[in-house]
């Protein structure tokens, strides 16, 4: 694809059974970026009841598998040298490689927070 074209793709009903699952999990992370929390991990059972996303429009389509058409604006391409690549992006020597920095920035960061309990005291925790 180019910058500024926007492409469609249709996708079968049998193609897009996991997709519900996969939406959930990606909105899961993009919600937690958003709101700087963790994303937790659920453990599902092969044998358990009905599945559920929490998201209405993914739960109807897991009730109501249908065809889907995905569409498409490609904004902005990045290089690899554009961004911080995250760790499921590395391969293992990159890991290793960013070991140290992590280090460094979370003893910094650590450093930081200590010095504004420090000053200011810790936070109050709602009860």
């Amino acid at each position: 694809m180019l910058v500024d074209e926007i492409s469609q793709f249709d996708i079968d009903t049998r193609e897009v059974l996991t997709y519900p699952m996969v939406s959930k999990k990606l909105r899961d992370i993009s919600h937690a970026e958003m709101e700087h929390t963790e994303v937790h991990h659920e453990h599902h059972c092969a044998a358990m009841g009905p599945m559920k996303t929490g998201y209405e429009i993914l739960d109807d389509l897991i009730q109501n598998p249908r065809p889907l058409r995905f569409i498409v604006h490609l904004i902005q391409v990045l290089q690899p040298t554009d961004y911080e690549a995250d760790s499921w992006q590395m391969n293992s020597e990159k890991k290793l490689e960013s070991v140290e920095t992590l280090r460094l920035e979370g003893n910094e960061l650590f450093k930081k927070v200590s010095q504004e309990y420090a000053v200011h005291g810790a936070p109050k925790r709602a009860k």
